[in-house]
């Protein structure tokens, strides 16, 4: 059962207001240190907000508490496509091909996306 600050956060993050939904997200973390989708979408609205270093905190704790999170995989590789590094975004692709595929995940399809339509400042 979701609690009601990751609710509340989802609900945020539907009307696009990034800081509120990390806010939410960063308390579900405190009553939820081992969800991942919390950590996930901390990340998320972190990254969406700018902040990147917390962003790439969140993602690296959701991984932490379950390596195989296509999401948080799928969203550190945008956050990497969003901060110039397309190498580390590339190893993130190729870790969401050997979990879920390429042809039938959307994980995958939102990152490969992300680094094809990649333009370099």
């Amino acid at each position: 059962v979701a609690s009601a600050d990751y609710v509340a956060g989802k609900q945020a993050v539907e009307e696009k207001k990034w800081l509120l939904a990390a806010e939410s997200f960063k308390r579900a973390t405190l009553q939820d240190p081992k969800s991942a989708d919390a950590w996930n979408m901390l990340g998320y609205s972190s990254r969406w907000a700018g902040k990147y270093p917390e962003a790439f905190g969140a993602y690296a704790r959701a991984l932490a508490l379950e390596p195989a999170h296509r999401g948080a995989k799928s969203y550190l590789g945008v956050a990497y496509v969003r901060t110039n590094n397309l190498g580390k975004a590339r190893a993130q692709l190729a870790k969401l091909e050997s979990i879920c595929g390429n042809k039938d995940c959307d994980e995958y399809k939102l990152l490969d996306k992300a680094i094809t339509e990649y333009k370099a400042p």
